[in-house]
């Protein structure tokens, strides 16, 4: 789906996963110019028209949703990185503290 941002600004701070939600969720309907619309249970509606895809232009659209997809694996990735950076970290602290209690322990003559 391509939309005109510049001309339906409602879409326009949409990321384009979260457009494919919304058109999930549609039901598409095409009106001739002299039908009359029901709109009284909500809807969108948008001026102009509908034409299949060029072999290029699906090539790009493609290219395009596999770089958003790409973008979202990288970003998860990046995310399960810093928390198993975050994970060590921690254990690395508790290993410390847990060798800290062992020593005073053995101090104490409680080992």
């Amino acid at each position: 789906m391509i939309i005109a941002s510049d001309k339906y600004t409602v879409f326009k701070p949409l990321t384009p996963e979260k457009v494919k939600q919304v058109a999930k969720i549609c039901e598409v309907k095409i009106y001739q110019p002299e039908s009359i619309v029901d709109v009284s249970n909500g809807g969108c509606l948008m001026r102009g028209g509908l034409s299949k895809l060029n072999k290029s232009e699906k090539k790009l659209t493609n290219r395009a949703t596999l770089l958003e997809e790409e973008k979202l694996n990288k970003s998860i990735l990046l995310n399960k990185s810093t928390l198993s950076a975050q994970m060590q970290t921690q254990v690395i602290s508790k290993k410390k503290e847990i060798a800290d209690l062992g020593a005073q322990a053995k101090n104490m003559n409680l080992h």
